[in-house]
C-alpha cells in the first residue's frame, strides 16, 4: 500500500517527491520481475492508486516534473486490475478500490496523459457504478450500516464521507448523499446518553462521539422527555438529548442480521442503562483472535436472550434475515412496546420477543419460544448479563432475584413459564475447558469476571417466559402483572390484550 510513503507525501516538499518517485520506481521494477499476487491485493491496490493521484497532483501543483520511470505502466496495470470486477471486494476494502480508480481517471484527465490503452470514460462509469451499489450495500435501505456493529456504522460512514467529498466523485448519483445523510442521522441513536457507543457486536467501548445531529432528524415518536425510533434492524428508545445523564435512560434492542462479518449471536438480546448506570449489559467485542474468548463472546450464552438446547443460534450468511423488528416502538398506556421474532431455521425453533418498558419504574420480556421437531424436551436458558460491581442474591423461597447495582437501587427479577418450575443460576467467571460462563471484555483482547444468571426451564412445542424487572424501589405491588389471573399463560395473553399486542 506503500504506507511508507504517507510522511513524505503529508510535508510534501520538493526533496520528498524525489523520495516518493525513487521508491515507486523501485517497486515497479520488482513488480515486473516477480509475480506475486500479494502485490495486487484489493485494498492495497487502491491506496497505492491514491498516492499516484496525490504524487501527480502535488507535482503539477508546485510546478515539477514528475520522474516514475514507467508512469503508462504503472496506470495500465492499476487499471486493468481495480476495474476488473471479479477483483472488487464487496466489503470495506472495496471503498478503497474504488475510491482509488476513479482519482486515476481524474488525473489522467488533469495531466491530459496519451492513454489509449486505457479507457478512461468507461472506467468511470464502472467505479460510479460500483461506488453506488457498495454503499447501498454497505448502509441498506435506511443508511444504516448492515454488519450489525453500531462502532462499524460510525468507522465506514466517516471512510465513506471522506472519500465522497473528493473531487473525482462529484458526479456521484444524489441517491446515495440522501443515504448518506440518512446514515449521519442515525447516529445519536446508536449512542447511549454520555455519547459513547453501544456496545453491539464488534463494537468497541469508550469512544465519545462530537457534533453528532440532532436526535430529532431521525423518525421518531416521543412523549414529553422519552424519544423511541426504529432504526432498521434496531430498536431504541431514550430520554431527549438535554436530559441530564443522572436522570436519562437507554434502551437498545437487537434484531439486525444482514451480515455474519462483524454480528455476534446477539438475536434480540439488548441493553438497558439508567442514570448513566449500566443495568443489563452487552458481553463485549474482546477482539478478532481465534481463541475460546473469542468464541465465548461471539455465543449466544454471551448475551442477554435465549438459549435452546445448550446450542448456539446460526451466523453465517445464508441464515442472515435482515431485520426481525418489523415495526417502531408504540407508547400504549405509558408503557413502551418493542417486538421482534426471529426463525432460526437451524436450530429449529421460533422465538417471539416483546418488550414492555417503563422507564424508570419497570420492564417486562414476553418470551415465546416454539418448537418444530419434535425430538424430545429441551431445556431453555434465559441469559441475563449484569455490570462487573453487581451482586445477585436468589430468594430460594420466592425465587425472586435482588440484583443490587453499584450506584443504583436494587433490581428485583421474578419469572414465570408456562413449562412450570424454573431454575437460577448465577455464574461469575465461570471457565472448565471450553465452557465458560459470566464474562465481560471491556477492551481489546482482555476479559473479567462479571454476574450473569442463567433463568432456565423446558420447552417441549410451546413454552411461554413472562420476566419482570421492577426497576424502582418505590414501585409497590400495584404492578400490571398483580392485575392479571394467576396462571402463566393467563398472565401473558391478558398483558398482550391490555396492551393491545
Amino acid at each position: 500500500a506503500w504506507r511508507m510513503l504517507d510522511f513524505y507525501l503529508s510535508r510534501c516538499h520538493v526533496q520528498d517527491l524525489e523520495v516518493v518517485s525513487n521508491i515507486i520506481n523501485d517497486w515497479v521494477n520488482f513488480e515486473q520481475n516477480n509475480r506475486c499476487n500479494w502485490l495486487w491485493y484489493d485494498m492495497s491496490t487502491g491506496l497505492r492508486a491514491l498516492k499516484i493521484t496525490y504524487y501527480l497532483l502535488k507535482c503539477k501543483e508546485m510546478s515539477v516534473e514528475h520522474k516514475i520511470n514507467d508512469l503508462d505502466y504503472l496506470l495500465q496495470e492499476h487499471f486493468r486490475h481495480l476495474s476488473n470486477i471479479e477483483e472488487l471486494n464487496l466489503g470495506n476494502h472495496g471503498l478503497f478500490q474504488l475510491n482509488g480508480l476513479k482519482s486515476l481517471c481524474f488525473i489522467c484527465k488533469v495531466y491530459d496523459l496519451d492513454t489509449q490503452a486505457i479507457d478512461i470514460e468507461q472506467s468511470s462509469k464502472y467505479a460510479n457504478e460500483q461506488m453506488c451499489q457498495l454503499i447501498t450495500s454497505q448502509l441498506g435501505l435506511y443508511g444504516v450500516h448492515t454488519e450489525d456493529s453500531p462502532d462499524y456504522h460510525f468507522f465506514t460512514h466517516k471512510k465513506i464521507m471522506k472519500i465522497v467529498v473528493s473531487p473525482w466523485w462529484e458526479d456521484l448519483d444524489v441517491k446515495i448523499t440522501k443515504l448518506l445523510n440518512a446514515g449521519e442521522d442515525a447516529k445519536p441513536w446508536l449512542v447511549f446518553p454520555d455519547n459513547t457507543c453501544v456496545p453491539i457486536g464488534d463494537s468497541s467501548t469508550g469512544s465519545v462521539f462530537k457534533n453528532l445531529r440532532e436526535l430529532e432528524k431521525w423518525s421518531h415518536s416521543q412523549i414529553d422527555d422519552e424519544r423511541a425510533a426504529l432504526i432498521d434492524g434496531y430498536a431504541v428508545v431514550r430520554t431527549a438529548t438535554n436530559v441530564p445523564l443522572k436522570k436519562s435512560f437507554y434502551l437498545f434492542f437487537q434484531g439486525s442480521f444482514h451480515s455474519q462479518v462483524h454480528k455476534h449471536r446477539d438475536d434480540l438480546s439488548f441493553v438497558l442503562q439508567e442514570r448513566g448506570v449500566n443495568l443489563l449489559i452487552d458481553s463485549g467485542k474482546y477482539g478478532y483472535k481465534k481463541d475460546k474468548y473469542r468464541n465465548y463472546f461471539l455465543s449466544t450464552r454471551a448475551h442477554n436472550t435465549i438459549e435452546v438446547g445448550n446450542e448456539n443460534t446460526a451466523r453465517i450468511n445464508k441464515y442472515a434475515y435482515g431485520s426481525a423488528i418489523k415495526e417502531a416502538p408504540r407508547n400504549i398506556n405509558g408503557f413502551w412496546v418493542l417486538r421482534g421474532k426471529v426463525h432460526h431455521v437451524l436450530n429449529g425453533y421460533i422465538h417471539d420477543r416483546v418488550i414492555i418498558y417503563k422507564p424508570r419504574t419497570e420492564l417486562y420480556v414476553l418470551d415465546t419460544i416454539i418448537t418444530e421437531n419434535n425430538n424430545g424436551i429441551k431445556n431453555v436458558n434465559q441469559w441475563w448479563h449484569f455490570d462487573t460491581e453487581t451482586q445477585l442474591v436468589i430468594d430460594e423461597k420466592t425465587g425472586e432475584i435482588n440484583v443490587r447495582v453499584h450506584d443504583y437501587s436494587d433490581i428485583r427479577i421474578s419469572v414465570q413459564s408456562s413449562a412450570g418450575l424454573t431454575n437460577h443460576d448465577v455464574y461469575k467467571g465461570y471457565e472448565v475447558d471450553k465452557d465458560m460462563m459470566g464474562w465481560v471484555s471491556k477492551s481489546y483482547l482482555s476479559y473479567e469476571p462479571t454476574p450473569t444468571l442463567k433463568i432456565s426451564t423446558l420447552v417441549h412445542k410451546k413454552t411461554l417466559l413472562l420476566t419482570h424487572f421492577k426497576l424502582n424501589k418505590e414501585l409497590g405491588d400495584e404492578n400490571i402483572l398483580n392485575l392479571l389471573g394467576d396462571r402463566v399463560e393467563t398472565k401473558y395473553y391478558e398483558l398482550a390484550e391490555f396492551l393491545g399486542i
